[in-house]
C-alpha cells in the first residue's frame, strides 16, 4: 500500500514525546487526520456515535505505534512515520485515558473501512452534523477554536470584567456528550418506595433505555434558554429530566453534586451590577434568604412553597393573593420591587429574550416579560454550567457525569477534591 505524505499544522497545543506504557494501564490513542477544512471520522459497527480513528494501546507499544496500527486497521490508510502533534491534555471517558494526535495530509486519500468499522467519512470541521462521542467533540472544539480565532488575530469582542456574566446566547450551536452512570439497585429501591406515578414512569423509562448502569447523553446548546438533553433521541430519558430525589438515590456514592446556590437571584444580581442597575433589595434578600424562608415556613408553608415565592417574584407573578393569607417579609417586598424596576431595562438591553418569549407564547401572552426574564436567567445559567464543564474536564481531567440545569455531577473522589 502506498505511503501517505503527512505534515503538521499549527494548533493551540504543544508537542511532546509519548511514553512507554506500563503493563495493564488502560490507555488509548486517537488521531485527527485533516485535509483542508475536513477531517476523517469513523463509526464502529453496531454503534451510532462517530469518533476519530484510534483505539486501545496493546502491550508495550507506544502511542505513535498504536495510532499507525489503528488508522490502518480502521481506514486502510498508511501514515507511516508522520510528524504527529500531540495534545498535552488527554481526554478521559469512564476509566480510559486517550491521547489525542493531530496530523494534516497533503492529498485527500481514499479510505476503506476495516472489519470493525461500518463507515469512514470526511466531514467539514465547522459542520460535522453527526452524533459525536466525547473524544471527537473535544477535538472539534480545539479545531474550531483555532479556525475562528488564530492566536495572532486581535480580539474583536470587548473583554468582560471579571465579575460580568455572559448574557447573550452563543452564536454557534454546541453539543457535549457525557456518560451518565447510576446504581440500578438503589434506583429500583427508590421506585418501590415512591408514590409519584408520573416521576416513577420517567425513571422506569430511564432505567429501561440505559444499559450496563450507564447511558450516553447529548447536551445541546442551541441558543436561548437551557441546555436540551437527549439519549437515543428521547429528551425524557436523562438525569436532567429526573426529579432530585431519584437522582440522589441513583448516584449516591458515585458522584459529588456541584450546583449553584440561589442561582436565579445570584445571576440577576450580577447582571444588574454589570449593567449599573439597582439591586440592593435583591442582594439583601439573597444574603438573608435562609431566615426569610424560615419565616414563611413558620407561618405554615412547606419549604417548596416558600422557595416558590422567589420564582413568583422574579418571573412575573403577583404577591396579592399571598398577602391575603401570609405576612410577607419586607425582604421579599423589596426584592419584588427591584425586579419590577429592572425587568423593562434588562429586556430592552437584551431584546433577543423578549423576542424568544413572544415566539414561544405569542404576543398576547399575559406574562411575556416574566418568560423573557426567565430565558435570560436560563441562558446565563447554561453559560455557567458549560464553563464549569470545560474547567472540570479540560483543566482537572475529570469527566462530569451529568449536567442538571444549575449544577453537575463529578465522579466521587475525596482525595482528588481535597487537592
Amino acid at each position: 500500500m502506498p505511503k501517505r505524505a503527512a505534515t503538521t499544522k499549527s494548533f493551540p497545543i504543544t508537542t511532546k514525546k509519548s511514553k512507554i506504557l506500563q503493563p495493564g494501564e488502560k490507555t488509548a490513542a486517537h488521531c485527527i487526520i485533516q485535509f483542508g477544512s475536513e477531517i476523517l471520522i469513523v463509526r464502529a459497527k453496531r454503534k451510532q456515535v462517530w469518533q476519530p480513528p484510534g483505539g486501545k494501546i496493546e502491550g508495550s507499544e507506544t502511542t505513535e505505534e498504536c495510532i499507525l496500527r489503528e488508522v490502518e486497521e480502521e481506514t486502510g490508510l498508511d501514515l507511516t512515520a508522520p510528524n504527529f502533534q500531540l495534545c498535552p491534555d488527554p481526554t478521559y471517558q469512564e476509566n480510559m485515558k486517550s491521547d489525542i494526535f493531530f496530523c494534516t495530509v497533503l492529498a485527500k486519500p481514499a479510505t476503506k473501512p476495516g472489519n470493525e468499522i461500518a463507515e469512514c467519512r470526511w466531514v467539514p470541521i465547522d459542520d460535522v452534523s453527526v452524533n459525536c462521542d466525547f473524544c471527537l467533540q473535544r477535538c472539534l472544539t480545539l479545531l474550531q477554536k483555532q479556525n475562528r480565532q488564530p492566536p495572532s488575530a486581535p480580539k474583536s469582542d470587548p473583554v468582560r470584567r471579571k465579575n460580568e456574566l455572559k448574557v447573550l446566547p452563543a452564536r454557534n450551536p454546541r453539543t457535549v456528550v457525557v456518560q451518565e452512570r447510576f446504581n440500578s439497585d438503589r434506583l429500583q429501591i427508590a421506585i418501590a418506595v415512591d408514590e409519584d406515578d408520573l416521576e416513577i414512569g420517567k425513571v422506569k423509562s430511564y432505567a429501561r433505555v440505559a444499559k450496563s448502569h450507564s447511558l450516553h447523553v447529548h447536551y445541546t446548546d442551541s441558543g436561548v434558554g437551557r441546555l436540551t438533553a437527549s439519549a437515543n433521541g428521547d429528551p425524557a430519558v436523562t438525569q436532567m429530566g429526573m426529579c432530585g430525589r431519584f437522582r440522589k438515590a441513583a448516584c449516591l456514592g458515585m458522584y459529588h453534586d456541584l450546583d449553584c446556590q440561589d442561582c436565579a437571584m445570584q445571576i440577576l444580581i450580577q447582571v444588574c451590577q454589570s449593567e449599573g442597575l439597582p439591586c440592593n433589595g435583591m442582594a439583601a434578600f439573597s444574603k438573608n434568604r435562609k431566615a426569610v424562608l424560615q419565616d414563611l415556613m413558620i407561618q405554615g408553608m412547606t419549604r417548596k412553597q416558600a422557595k416558590q415565592i422567589q420564582n413568583t417574584c422574579v418571573f412575573g407573578g403577583s404577591l396579592d393573593k399571598l398577602k391575603q393569607k401570609y405576612k410577607i417579609p419586607e425582604a421579599i417586598i423589596h426584592m419584588f420591587n427591584d425586579v419590577q424596576t429592572i425587568t423593562p431595562t434588562l429586556l430592552s438591553k437584551f431584546p433577543v429574550f423578549r423576542e424568544a418569549a413572544i415566539a414561544k407564547h405569542g404576543a398576547g401572552y399575559w406574562n411575556v416579560d416574566g418568560c423573557a426574564l426567565s430565558l435570560l436567567f436560563q441562558t446565563c445559567e447554561k453559560h455557567i454550567i458549560l464553563a464549569c464543564y470545560d474547567f472540570w474536564q479540560k483543566t482537572r481531567g475529570y469527566e462530569p457525569g451529568a449536567l442538571v440545569h444549575d449544577g453537575m455531577h463529578i465522579k466521587s473522589d475525596e482525595e482528588w477534591l481535597e487537592r
